[in-house]
């Protein structure tokens, strides 16, 4: 995953948005995943976040300290 976001960070997108409805597991790795292709995307002037989380992961990246990931995109 941080290497897809590097690469679209390297774009004119300046909003990265992932849909993760289909999503079904999500351990440890998966949030160091994503909270590194967040700080990825914000040291190069980008947002990131994810659409259609369940429940459950919502739950996580609240427990992880990384809810925003869920917020609206910095422009």
């Amino acid at each position: 995953m941080t290497d897809a976001v590097a690469t679209l960070t390297l774009t004119t997108r300046r909003a990265l948005v992932i849909d993760v409805a289909k999503l079904t597991f999500c351990d440890v790795e998966g949030v160091r995943a994503l909270a590194r292709a967040r700080g990825l995307a914000l040291e190069r002037g980008c947002g990131m976040r994810l659409v259609n989380p369940s429940p459950w992961l919502a739950q996580l990246l609240r427990l992880a300290g990384i809810a925003a990931l869920v917020g609206t995109p910095s422009s």
